[in-house]
């Protein structure tokens, strides 16, 4: 399941766990660091492949392995397996409200009908919980450490829904993450008891046997231990009997067998890991058991190079030969020796392999100080340092892949010059063929490579190639200033150019592979977001420039409505000027009129 699907998953999850909280806050990310306080777990992250076994008594029915992987007991008969490395995860913070597990059980048995399982970590003042949530299986409750008793952890699973049901008093966060594989586990083999009964006949019998020599007569009997209440009679024992039979064949060849769950996020968990055998749940023989854990190497591979380390499907980190980083070095047989020893390996039992050995701790060394001593050993030696500390493997590994451009660029120029000089100095015609030569079997041997270092998915991890080759290089360049000619055994070289061009293929090509895809994965998805961001970014724009417009003609009518307003007063005052002017002549002719009327009076 990638960041895509739980991206998708998130406004399911809200909404159906906003009518029973007061606040929720969702959001997808790496997850809680499990090895730091609260949790103590001696793991760091909750894990990208999570297996759950619902029944480990028959974990040894089932041809599962848990070499390498972490244990989180759930209850007195259940446990989930994490490999521990980092994932995404639903993050949810929630506020004051009731029970949480009801609402996600129906939304996921909505989502997915057919199967699915998420393991759920429950983080409330300071107090950590797991919480297993299956469509086969009532919900799993457990602290997943293995103190705890089989009565405390039968307590909390068989919790009440009353109790659950009841509004928290506090904020607590949730991580959700989804279970990988389901575990089916077969029921035992039946017991055959096998009965023979001898008998001598005294006489001639029916179909005329001859008594005197004493003929015996064998009779074979087959008896299964059946369980109380359960017969075979007429047909119903005919049907039972073939199952039965057909169960015998099947625990005769049966490895393992596994659910595959999440249908949905199936196809995006086979594009990042290339384990369909065990995945799709096909039987697997017992001699090919050996290929089973090849797609674990892979996807447990360190962050920056996967090129410096091996992981066993026990859990045991090694080099390609168990003797130095550099798989070149004391490595006669090309990566088959490691192979076998890696089968001899997983036919030991855990007792008599040793614990993994951890890479030790970062100390307190500035960057400047360990950048100029790292410069000052060879590329050998800095592929050996890389797995000190996942910091030094990032430096380690960016030196190697810078040493490894300086040693192309510094080739073909060389190549150049002495193309040019050999003509005039018919005595560079030695160096000239051994440099052809180094480039031809040599750096072209390892030029497969070239696609995943331009990219940064991994690092150039044959330091001991890029050492003699640049001595190589000295060597040639001496006799261009010199004159004098030396011999130059680039051939050994070569052997180990083919080598690592043999181990690139057989171990690291399908996750450069993987790698480049998931890498143009992401700057397809990268382009996909900027160009909705032009699109938006174009819309904005477009949106301010209306707005702007229509700004610009509101204010124009507004100031053609002042300048109307204040016509329109001015009138007004004119109006009211002539019209006190005529008042006072109406006033001036009344006086007229009364003085004339009393005169004719």
């Amino acid at each position: 399941m990638d960041d895509a699907d739980l991206l998708a998953l998130l406004p399911e999850v809200q909404d159906a766990l906003a009518g029973n909280f007061e606040g929720i806050e969702c959001t997808v990310g790496p997850g809680p660091d499990l090895s730091s306080k609260p949790f103590f777990m001696p793991f760091p992250h909750l894990g990208k492949q999570i297996t759950f076994l619902p029944d480990i008594s028959h974990v040894d029915n089932a041809g599962f392995d848990p070499a390498g992987l972490h244990r989180l007991p759930l209850s007195k008969t259940s446990a989930v397996f994490t490999d521990g490395q980092p994932g995404a995860a639903l993050e949810l913070v929630l506020g004051r409200g009731s029970d949480w597990k009801r609402p996600l059980i129906d939304l996921f048995t909505r989502l997915y009908p057919s199967k699915w399982a998420f393991l759920v970590l429950e983080l409330e003042n300071g107090r950590t919980l797991f919480h297993l949530l299956s469509a086969t299986s009532a919900p799993i409750c457990g602290t997943g450490k293995k103190e705890d008793t089989p009565d405390s952890v039968d307590a909390q699973s068989s919790a009440s829904p009353s109790e659950s049901s009841e509004p928290k008093t506090g904020n607590y966060t949730l991580w959700i993450v989804p279970v990988t594989r389901v575990f089916a586990i077969p029921p035992p083999k039946k017991k055959v008891i096998r009965r023979v009964v001898k008998k001598k006949s005294p006489g001639a019998t029916e179909n005329g046997t001859n008594g005197t020599n004493g003929t015996e007569v064998v009779a074979s009997e087959k008896k299964r231990q059946e369980e109380p209440g359960s017969s075979l009679n007429g047909a119903d024992s005919l049907t039972d009997l073939r199952k039965r039979l057909t169960g015998l064949t099947r625990d005769t060849s049966f490895t393992s067998s596994s659910t595959t769950i999440n249908d949905k996020f199936q196809s995006a968990l086979l594009a990042s890991r290339k384990s369909s055998l065990v995945e799709s749940g096909q039987l697997q023989p017992s001699g090919s058991r050996s290929r089973i854990g090849e797609p674990s190497r892979k996807s447990r591979s360190p962050p920056l190079g996967p090129i410096v380390e091996v992981v066993t499907p026990e859990g045991r980190r090694r080099s390609e030969c168990d003797i130095c980083t550099d798989p070149l070095i004391n490595c006669g047989c090309g990566g088959k020796a490691a192979r076998r020893k890696a089968e001899v390996e997983r036919s030991m039992t855990p007792a008599q392999m040793g614990a993994p050995e951890m890479p030790s701790q970062s100390g307190d060394l500035p960057f400047v100080v360990l950048n100029k001593a790292l410069r000052l050993m060879s590329y050998q030696e800095l592929a050996r340092l890389r797995q000190v500390h996942p910091h030094w493997d990032e430096i380690c590994g960016q030196m190697l892949n810078s040493g490894y451009y300086q040693l192309i660029d510094k080739s073909d120029k060389l190549l150049m010059r002495l193309q040019r000089l050999v003509q005039k100095d018919p005595g560079l015609y030695y160096p000239t063929s051994v440099l052809t030569n180094i480039q031809v079997h040599v750096l072209n041997q390892v030029d497969v490579m070239r696609a995943a270092l331009d990219e940064g998915v991994g690092c150039f991890p044959y330091g001991i190639l890029l050492d003699k080759t640049f001595g190589f290089l000295k060597q040639i360049e001496d006799m261009i200033n010199s004159g004098k000619q030396t011999d130059v055994s680039w051939e050994s070289v070569a052997v180990l150019a083919k080598r690592a061009s043999m181990h690139y293929k057989d171990n690291l090509e399908g996750i450069m592979e993987e790698r480049l895809g998931e890498s143009a994965r992401l700057k397809a998805a990268h382009k996909l977001i900027r160009l909705d961001s032009f699109l938006v970014e174009t819309s904005v724009q477009k949106m301010e420039k209306d707005n702007a417009k229509t700004r610009d003609d509101i204010m124009w009518e507004m100031e053609q409505l002042q300048q109307s307003n204040e016509k329109l007063r001015k009138d007004n005052r004119e109006l009211k000027q002539n019209q006190m002017k005529l008042e006072a002549r109406i006033d001036i002719l009344e006086q007229k009129f009364k003085t004339m009327a009393r005169l004719f009076s």
